[in-house]
């Protein structure tokens, strides 16, 4: 009966993942601007270098290391191993509020290629051991590898950053292994081909908040309902490609190629999910710039609450396990106990009565069994008489 209602072995991971595992921002992509600007508008401050247009021809050849944001009282930096030993006199000694790009990159030393610059601050963004995990970028591994390395340990929400207005072969490649790897987790891509807020001039960034007081109103609480119902945010098909440049429709074309995103309407969607019973399930997004950036509030909010109905969802069904067991074995215990003493009480009635047929058999033959003894007996007497005069005794 306890294996019939215990969690199997899948769900009781995936809950105790989620119970014991601290959220983790995943940014993936192969751009380093890409996903500094990512960094650096999650954080609202230029912590990552970015480089500017007359550098993009250094950008292809860096190869920047794995780097993990985690809270602390105090900003702190160390580069370490996998095996948790820090390399301190690997890193520049000085004041920042950027990091030194020297820090970020690998360098010629194969022996830290693997190091990961740990960097600890004072920041809302990482309260209750919230991490952000920045991949990578122009490395050799598989990608395979490069993502349990950086999910490991977390529950992952994933951001992949892109610069170009079409994706390259090797985003291609590393977007097809995400699918195999982790086939139903929702991306957040982003296009950071213009300048974050973060690294806006103040006039640019009043600018920009002018152009978002507009669309304020997304993100009030007395809005949320209607947020989630997808009335005020999520626009049809029709109005994504009408407000995508023509560039920019080949980036969402080769994700809905990929599987990420679909080109049915919301309706439709809604439909599908109905049948499939998986109602809340949330969909990748796909963001052209940093005016839209907002929108991963709402992105990581559905994500964690689909989380949250997943995991209520399979201990509701235990629970439902467990009192169902109960139900039954109460129904078989008061079963037995009104059905056991009538049980009996037939027993003893058919007991009794063949005991009585037995004995009312045995009279009614009793003269018939006493003859055939008396003809056995005769029949067996001279033979008896005979071999009695032959036996040869012996004394």
């Amino acid at each position: 009966h306890l294996n019939r209602i215990k969690l199997p072995p899948n769900e009781e991971k995936l809950i105790e993942n989620l119970v014991e595992q601290p959220l983790g921002i995943i940014i993936l992509g192969q751009n380093c601007l890409a996903k500094a600007s990512v960094v650096n508008e999650l954080f609202g401050q230029p912590l990552l270098p970015t480089l500017y247009p007359r550098q993009c021809n250094q950008e292809e050849r860096l190869s920047w290391r794995m780097v993990r944001f985690s809270y602390g009282t105090h900003t702190q930096i160390s580069l370490a191993l996998a095996n948790s030993y820090e390399l301190v006199e690997h890193l520049i000694e000085q004041p920042w509020h950027t990091i030194p790009a020297a820090d970020l990159e690998v360098g010629k030393n194969p022996d830290l290629s693997t190091a990961v610059l740990e960097i600890r601050l004072r920041h809302a963004l990482l309260r209750d051991n919230v991490q952000v995990v920045v991949s990578p970028s122009n490395h050799t591994s598989q990608f395979n590898q490069v993502y349990r390395h950086c999910v490991e340990g977390l529950t992952p929400i994933l951001i992949y950053c892109f610069k170009e207005d079409t994706l390259t072969e090797k985003e291609l490649e590393d977007l097809i292994s995400l699918k195999k790897v982790a086939p139903k987790q929702p991306v957040f891509f982003v296009c950071s081909r213009p300048m974050p807020t973060c690294e806006l001039t103040e006039s640019e960034q009043h600018a920009r908040s002018e152009l978002l007081s507009s669309h304020s109103h997304i993100l009030q609480p007395h809005m949320l309902q209607e947020i989630y119902s997808n009335k005020l945010y999520r626009l049809t098909q029709k109005q994504q490609e009408s407000r995508l440049p023509n560039k920019g429709r080949s980036v969402f074309q080769q994700l809905c190629g990929l599987g990420y995103l679909s080109s049915m309407s919301v309706s439709t969607k809604r439909n599908l999910q109905r049948q499939h019973s998986n109602f809340y399930e949330v969909e990748s997004e796909l963001i052209e710039n940093f005016d839209n950036f907002p929108s991963i509030l709402l992105f990581i909010r559905h994500l964690l609450q689909s989380l949250l109905i997943e995991a209520t969802t399979l201990l509701n069904e235990s629970h439902n396990r467990c009192l169902r067991m109960f139900v039954l074995t109460a129904f078989d215990m008061t079963r037995d106990m009104l059905v056991t003493p009538k049980r009996l009480e037939y027993t003893r009635q058919r007991e009794a009565e063949l005991y009585s047929s037995l004995m009312t058999i045995a009279s009614k033959k009793q003269e018939e069994i006493r003859q055939l003894i008396v003809n056995t007996i005769e029949g067996m007497k001279e033979d008896l008489l005979e071999e009695a005069t032959n036996h040869q005794f012996q004394g």
